[in-house]
């Protein structure tokens, strides 16, 4: 039972990384989508429609694949003050 207990956690362990590699992507792709949107707006008076509906997309993603992360560290998120 242990050798399962290992080798399922091992398993666990390798999505868990990949889960907050992902959610690091995107939080970082949402970053890039707004500075791109700003010059885009400032500079060249031209603003992208999708740009807003793809950031809070993002987020929101970030906002799921994080949580699991945190929970295999036994830390906490938190959503309010």
């Amino acid at each position: 039972m242990k050798r399962a207990h290992t080798w399922l956690r091992a398993i666990l362990d390798r999505v868990v990384a990949v889960e907050l590699w992902v959610a690091v992507a995107l939080f970082g792709l949402a970053g890039v989508v707004i500075a791109v949107e700003i010059v885009a707006r400032r500079v060249f008076n031209l603003p992208f429609v999708w740009a807003e509906d793809l950031t809070v997309f993002l987020f929101v993603w970030t906002a799921f694949l994080a949580p699991p992360c945190c929970m295999t560290e036994e830390r906490r998120c938190r959503s309010t003050r």
